[in-house]
């Protein structure tokens, strides 16, 4: 699913083996967890990377490289909004809106199966897990020899000052359209 030429290629961490490095990976949506999950194991050579079956874009702008590798973006795909034309700007942003709405119609029709198929691991919304996780990352990779790499910890949450829980919404389409939003179909 990666395009090469995209800013949001996946490329191999390379590691400074010189240093220690702990990367906390945090993820509250239930369905993007399990990928998560499987990747840090990865990242930890635990396991092979995990397969990508559904584009890993989280806003409209990141979904149009995807989108345009199958089809569902016409144009140039979109790092950020264009800048203001305050002659235009609404014109554009209903122009923008309808490139959208058919990019959404069209991924997520080309998508449905794999997002579908996505399910919840419910271990990890397990609140004793995050605390395990939590407690994990809060002790420093110790400098030895067989340490002298990077240390990865998936924490199934959001990132927040205080504790609580969120809801997300189940429609699985949302993982990829970017902060909850969905156009219907």
């Amino acid at each position: 699913l990666v395009d090469k030429a995209s800013p949001y290629s996946i490329e191999p961490i390379h590691v400074n083996r010189e240093r220690n490095w702990e990367v906390y990976a945090f993820e509250a949506h239930p369905l993007i967890q399990p990928y998560v999950e499987e990747l840090v194991k990865h990242l930890n050579d635990e396991r092979e990377a995990p397969p990508i079956t559904v584009p890993p874009a989280g806003s409209n702008f990141h979904l149009t490289f995807f989108a345009k590798r199958f089809g569902c973006w016409e144009g140039e795909p979109m790092l950020h909004p264009p800048g203001p034309d305050h002659t235009r700007q609404k014109e554009a942003t209903k122009e923008m809106k309808a490139k959208f709405i058919a990019m959404h119609k069209c991924t997520r029709k080309r998508f449905k199966e794999q997002l579908e198929a996505l399910e919840p691991n419910y271990d990890l919304l397990n609140i004793s897990l995050v605390q395990s996780r939590m407690k994990q990352a809060s002790r420093a990779l110790a400098p030895t020899p067989k340490t002298r790499d990077a240390k990865f910890t998936f924490i199934p949450a959001a990132a927040d000052i205080e504790e609580g829980t969120a809801s997300m919404r189940a429609d699985p389409y949302t993982i990829i359209a970017g902060a909850g939003k969905v156009v219907d179909e």
